[in-house]
């Protein structure tokens, strides 16, 4: 039991045996600043309370602040944390290969990162507050799982962090239920279908501040279901109707939910650069047909329909399926790349010398130093951060500008990749980018929180071009002679077929059943390939050689 008050230069607490509890008796324990970021590795160069490698230690009551991680356990078998409040570090509680760990009542706040769980599987985390995490990404998230297996969430308070509330990534066999998620931006995020979030004895979900719906039957849930961001395409399908909303309920759940019918398929738009113009046609078009506005680059919008066509220093967004054009808005930058923001809003472009973001509505603009030489762009799904493939990997840029973060423009970290990558895709959920560097068969995987290389595997060929299928569990390459199938689970190619012309670029249609291939060399077109067996079933001809090919729901 602690005694008094400390403070302290470097760790405070270590615990070398099994079996102990750190009473902190209600004491403070002060660090020396939560020091430099040294993402990717986390940040432990000063620990409020450090455990490796024991079973059945607690750390209790008390306060953490100003250190690099307040609680960090790791290898840490049947630990527990609780009514302990950690604030101001780099994390909050770090908690790594464990296992069954309880982590119950603490407050974790304005911290970077809030609770971190990474390799931890059957653990409770149950009555936190995880709230008001701080902006300086990667981090600002209330909760994150990385490779969790079977932890139950409930009773806990996720609110106001600058980023993700909630994020899954790579993570299963999880249950959340009884917590209030409010103001996180965004909510959640979870790319797998067998994480619940709900209870499925009581059918009780969650209460979700943004959500929309109407309690018909006066159970204190909603028929509507909540949705959860990500390629699992997974609901919370009893969300409560008001904060804390389990404490009040008296009755059983009226069970309206039903899972979905299965999507209808969308009709779709094939869109592409050629010859210095924007051309769209039918998947089963003879020919493409130019829609009026030159292009030397274009980037599909997040309604899905609108595509933004950069030429030179001008930008038009254009609807693919009446070819409607907006005014020109012109650039101070010289762009080769153009991207849409997540925000559904902006646009963002990218020249050799400068980048600029741009309010297609307003038109304002906001322009940015950078020299990194852009080869590919992806947008990020958190707060107007673009992934640029560059000369040794891929910057991370930040892109705000205003009174809450002015510092636009700004490289915190470059993910190494050991090379210039020639081909670059983001998944759809945003937390996966597929990478190959020239010169290489490797396809590289990149965790877009942690800012890393998670993953490696050799495909047998350098490629062209790349393009994620809307169930992530499909990465379709497009190589010099032909087209590979990645099964990214297993991590090989399941299947691989010749194409007609040299491939330049790829895009997945959104109901997932057909790839389009972008052709050029000899052969001028847009391959449509079957994408349950990459079989060839149209080309759609084209009048020049294309650049870049993009698919429009309309």
């Amino acid at each position: 039991m602690l005694g008094n008050d400390l403070t302290c230069a470097g760790d405070a607490l270590v615990v070398v045996a099994d079996g102990v509890t750190v009473d902190l008796n209600g004491k403070l324990l002060t660090g020396p600043g939560m020091g430099p970021q040294t993402w990717p590795q986390p940040q432990l160069d000063s620990v409020g309370v450090r455990v490796d490698g024991r079973k059945g230690v607690t750390v209790r009551n008390g306060r953490i602040t100003d250190f690099s991680t307040a609680v960090y356990f790791v290898r840490v078998s049947g630990g527990t944390i609780e009514g302990v409040t950690a604030s101001k570090g780099r994390y909050g509680l770090y908690v790594h290969e464990s296992e069954r760990a309880t982590i119950r009542r603490n407050v974790v706040e304005r911290n970077i990162y809030g609770l971190h769980l990474q390799d931890t599987s059957e653990s409770l985390i149950e009555e936190n507050d995880l709230s008001r995490q701080t902006y300086n990404s990667p981090g600002g998230y209330g909760i994150y799982f990385y490779q969790g297996r079977a932890n139950r969430v409930m009773r806990n308070t996720i609110e106001n962090n600058v980023n993700w509330g909630v994020w899954y990534s790579s993570s299963r066999e999880n249950v959340f239920f009884h917590n209030n998620v409010i103001g996180n931006r965004p909510q959640v995020s979870d790319s797998r279908t067998d994480n619940l979030w709900h209870d499925p004895e009581t059918k009780e979900g969650n209460w979700w501040a943004d959500h929309v719906g109407r309690d018909g039957d006066s159970d204190g849930i909603s028929d509507t279901p909540y949705a959860i961001l990500g390629a699992g395409n997974t609901v919370d399908p009893y969300p409560f109707m008001e904060r804390d909303g389990w404490t009040k309920k008296t009755g059983l759940t009226v069970d309206h939910y039903r899972p979905p019918p299965p999507r209808a398929a969308r009709d779709v738009r094939v869109v592409a650069v050629s010859g210095g113009k924007l051309v769209a046609a039918s998947p089963r078009d003879g020919r493409a047909t130019p829609l009026g506005v030159g292009a030397t680059h274009a980037a599909l919008a997040n309604d899905a329909r609108t595509v933004y066509a950069l030429d030179g220093r001008s930008l038009v967004a254009v609807d693919a399926g009446t070819g409607a054009a907006s005014p020109r808005l012109e650039l101070t930058v010289d762009a080769l790349q153009v991207v849409a923001n997540r925000d559904g809003r902006n646009a963002f472009v990218i020249g050799p010398a400068a980048a600029e973001q741009i309010d297609v509505r307003a038109g304002t603009s906001t322009r940015f130093p950078y020299e990194g030489a852009p080869s590919a762009i992806a947008a990020s799904y958190k707060h107007n951060q673009m992934f640029i493939a560059t000369r040794d990997g891929i910057d991370m840029l930040y892109v705000r500008s205003g009174t809450s973060y002015t510092r636009g423009g700004h490289v915190p970290y470059t993910i190494p990749l050991g090379g210039t990558p020639v081909a670059m895709a983001m998944s759809g959920s945003g937390t996966r980018i597929y990478a190959m560097t020239r010169g290489t068969d490797v396809v590289q995987v990149v965790d877009t929180e942690q800012l890393v290389v998670i993953d490696r595997f050799s495909v047998g060929a350098e490629a062209t071009a790349m393009a994620v299928g809307p169930d992530e569990a499909s990465l379709y390459l497009t190589i010099a002679d032909g087209v590979l199938l990645i099964d990214l689970p297993g991590k090989r190619v399941s299947a691989r077929t010749p194409l007609p012309g040299r491939a330049v670029d790829a895009a997945v249609s959104p109901n997932g059943d057909e790839l389009y291939v972008a052709l050029a060399g000899a052969r001028l077109g847009i391959a449509v390939v079957r994408t349950i067996d990459l079989a060839i079933v149209h080309v759609i001809g084209l009048d020049a050689a294309p650049e870049r090919i993009l698919v429009a729901s309309i």
